[in-house]
């Protein structure tokens, strides 16, 4: 039997070589970070611009791979065929289908898809250049294949593509992550966390209530509005007439001050300023570029009927970006507090997610058109309950423990799961 020439081996090596590359680069690819090629392509890093333009057109690029990839294999295949059955004779073709079929599984498909994988980058830049011309040179064909799978899916491949190519969970995800290993502190996350979560947020889950609201009539005397300003520790006063559904404008206290210092007569009416009014259910994200288009750092927040359902600050907003902003007048409160008995003391306006979050509580079917802890238990109790009133809720043990007249003060919250330890 003849023996085959040595550029037939060679041949075959380098149709092995290709299946390699096919199958790193489709890995690669597929799994490399885009944000970090992005920023390699703003660092000036080589080849990384063609990477992205390949992995933005990743469904021709994919075809272009598989169609390259299966044409190598069944070459090499055809190949290894000829030689083994010109060495071995009509048994060959059984060994040389064994032998390729090892040979493409541990050096085309298992060794470079591992590499590829553990530096996607790297092999991702290697690549993308030659996988260019390649996927040009292959555009007749990647056009019939796209348009056969076109004519299956209904849909053009670029409106396959509209999944995002990190999600919002994949990024807290993240967060968590790069925190647990020290690169950023636990504040920071925590911003980062609410930078995240700060679009889903309404000015109803962050308002005043209205019967906390520190408002004026618009004739109150100026001894009286100055008063308030001291005896709250607030810098502006909204003014209604006649009913707080009817909020006018607001007072600046350094409005009244500077008129004082002048020796100047304070008329209310002429240094009433206009206030913004907002839909309750307006995203926070919105109010704070209306509040910084508009000058203005509060508003009164109506509901449908136009009647006034609370007011919200500035200082209110950004609180939902940074924590608790305190100044010299304010008293730190704690408005979850931990008991020595394992329970918890929860005022009645703290957020039901926030107190859930706190205390471990996690229930997907939680549903309740209220926000706050204090909305949750009427809701519930579907009436005015008294002190030591209370009702479990799956796995907790709820008891009115403070009442504000007809609001709840405080409950205390017991996870039934500690009462039967």
């Amino acid at each position: 039997m003849a023996t085959p020439d040595a550029g037939i081996y060679i041949l075959l090596a380098v149709l092995l070589a290709l299946s390699a590359f096919f199958s790193a680069s489709e890995t690669a690819l597929s799994s490399v970070n885009k944000i970090r090629l992005k920023n390699m392509a703003e660092d000036g890093v080589k080849h990384a611009k063609t990477a992205i333009s390949l992995s933005d057109d990743f469904d021709r690029t994919l075809s272009a791979i598989l169609i390259g990839n299966n044409v190598v294999n069944n070459a090499s295949a055809s190949l290894a065929t000829i030689v083994a059955t010109a060495i071995l004779g009509s048994s060959g073709a059984v060994i040389a289908t064994t032998v390729i079929t090892i040979l493409v599984l541990i050096f085309g498909e298992i060794l470079p898809k591992s590499f590829a994988k553990e530096n996607s980058e790297s092999v991702t830049l290697a690549t993308a250049v030659p996988l260019r011309v390649i996927k040009t040179l292959l555009t007749p064909v990647v056009w019939v294949f796209v348009l056969i799978k076109r004519l299956f899916t209904g849909r053009r491949s670029d409106e396959l593509n509209i999944q995002p190519s990190v999600t919002e969970e994949e990024i807290k995800t993240i967060i968590d992550t790069v925190e647990e290993e020290g690169v950023l502190d636990s504040q920071e996350t925590e911003i980062i966390q609410s930078a995240i979560e700060f679009d889903n947020i309404s000015v109803q889950d962050i308002l005043v209530p209205r019967v906390d609201m520190v408002a004026a009539e618009v004739n109150t005397p100026v001894d009286e509005l100055l008063a308030m300003c001291i005896e709250n520790g607030i810098s502006r006063i909204p003014v209604y007439d006649g009913t707080i559904d009817n909020v006018v404008g607001v007072l600046h206290a350094k409005d009244m001050l500077a008129c004082l210092a002048k020796g100047q007569e304070i008329v209310p009416k002429t240094l009433m300023r206009e206030i913004l009014v907002v839909f309750r259910s307006k995203k926070i994200s919105r109010l704070l570029a209306e509040f910084r288009r508009q000058k203005q750092h509060m508003a009164v927040v109506t509901d449908e009927h136009g009647g006034t359902v609370g007011l919200v600050t500035m200082e209110d907003v950004l609180e939902e970006l940074v924590g608790e902003i305190w100044d010299e007048s304010d008293t730190a409160e704690t408005p979850v507090q931990k008991q020595p008995d394992g329970s918890w003391l929860v005022d009645g306006d703290v957020r039901t997610e926030d107190f859930f979050e706190i205390i471990g509580f996690e229930d997907k079917d939680f549903d309740c058109d209220y926000t706050t802890v204090g909305g949750w238990v009427l809701d519930v109790m579907e009436h005015i309950p008294s002190v030591g009133e209370g009702f479990k809720y799956k796995t907790l043990d709820v008891t009115i423990t403070h009442m504000d007249e007809k609001r709840i003060g405080k409950i205390a919250v017991r996870s039934v799961e500690e009462n039967q330890k």
